[in-house]
């Protein structure tokens, strides 16, 4: 399938059919055998690689031949993904024989700066050769999105056969809390929607539960080591929440940090297969009672 191809079906809305298109294979999507969540006890200085790759081994995720965009939180400095996690997302790919990795964020402000502040340089090889600004990208329409006109995404974004959110777990005054879910909002281009992000016409629950359908070809691995607790306050965690299902993941890492998912709009209108529940998703790794803790909610 070459890229004239796969752009219709994407406008077709057929990114959320019952498989996906990954290297020439057809791999099969999230569904009720995969709502997995793998909590890992974890600090930036671990081989972070390492529980990446367990995680990706455990979910059967093949991403050969496959064209990968790593989608990390980008809001300054330490409120970033920590650059750690980022590149051992990037280097979890490359050694599982991914074909094409691109980094990039369609952030409110300037990706390619935010991202040097928060160390992504350093830690990336050939970062300038990998990093897309998602605001400077070509765009591609969308049919169907929330039943009205087309929307438009970035072409990187759609293009790709698979799209790891890499979250941040924090509260959010829009959105209750901040996961894999939220970070999708990251992919509508502000050179298209306009800034802040927060007050375009996507942002909205309505859109971030379009978004995980839109996107399901995705994987997440949410950034929970120091997290952030009211209005960005820091909080050490010291946990890596990963899954194929980013419903899950969230409803997962919104439990840990005390809320209710059932109660979270996003969530709510995002959930399938009875994932908002205790015992709707499965737990490997750690248990959520082991980083249980209660966040200061955002400031409204």
């Amino acid at each position: 399938m070459n890229r004239r191809d796969f752009i219709p079906l994407a406008a077709a809305g057929l990114l959320s059919g019952i498989a996906g298109f990954q290297g020439g294979r057809t791999t099969p999507l999230p569904g009720p055998d995969s709502a997995k969540v793998r909590l890992r006890k974890a600090q930036y200085e671990d081989d972070l690689t390492e529980f990446i790759l367990e995680s990706f081994h455990e979910q059967d995720l093949d991403v050969t031949g496959a064209r990968v965009l790593l989608k990390p939180y980008l809001a300054g400095g330490a409120n970033s993904t920590h650059p750690a996690v980022v590149a051992a997302a990037y280097a979890a790919v490359e050694e599982l024989g991914a074909a094409q990795v691109w980094i990039g964020d369609a952030t409110g402000g300037d990706a390619l700066a935010l991202a040097e502040a928060a160390g992504y340089r350093h830690r990336i090889p050939n970062f300038e050769d990998v990093f897309v600004d998602l605001n400077c990208d070509d765009v591609c329409p969308v049919q169907g999105f929330l039943q009205g006109p087309e929307v438009y995404f970035p072409d990187t974004a759609i293009r790709a056969d698979l799209v790891i959110s890499l979250g941040k777990l924090r509260t959010d005054r829009h959105y209750t809390v901040g996961g894999a879910i939220t970070n999708l909002f990251g992919l509508v281009p502000g050179s298209v929607y306009g800034w802040p992000q927060g007050a375009h016409p996507l942002a909205t629950a309505a859109a971030a539960s379009e978004l995980v359908r839109t996107f399901r070809r995705s994987f997440a691995i949410v950034d929970g080591i120091v997290a952030l607790e009211g209005d960005g306050d820091p909080k050490a965690l010291g946990m890596l929440a990963m899954g194929r299902d980013l419903v899950a993941v969230d409803a997962t890492c919104s439990r840990v940090i005390g809320l209710n998912p059932k109660k979270i709009d996003h969530l709510r209108l995002s959930g399938a297969h009875g994932v908002l529940t205790e015992m709707g998703a499965e737990q490997t790794g750690e248990s959520i009672e082991s980083f249980r803790t209660s966040f200061r909610p955002a400031s409204v």
